[in-house]
């Protein structure tokens, strides 16, 4: 069953954080997932949420969502992300 990965990022420094995606991209590839959105767009259309940056990543199961998100904890992706993203929320949901 189909895993999403739903991120909702602070991004403080634009050139890093494109540099940033790219290294993100070959995780994403190396786990079988797939980028569905990837924009400061979203409009929030009820409730208090307002994202910043919304990412939706789609896998092919929930282990491979979860194996994904532990891979961006490497020591140089964290330094990476700590020079460009403010904060971030991570969900993983599984799919119907």
């Amino acid at each position: 069953m189909a895993a999403y990965v739903i991120l909702d990022v602070e991004v403080t420094d634009e050139a890093l954080y494109a540099q940033y995606r790219q290294q993100v991209a070959s995780l994403v590839a190396s786990h079988s997932g797939r980028h569905l959105a990837n924009t400061g767009e979203a409009d929030a259309m009820g409730g208090d949420w307002a994202p910043r940056r919304l990412v939706l990543i789609e896998f092919p199961d929930a282990d491979q969502a979860k194996g994904f998100v532990n891979s961006l904890d490497t020591a140089e992706l964290r330094e990476m992300r700590a020079g460009c993203v403010g904060g971030r929320n991570v969900v993983v949901a599984p799919g119907l």
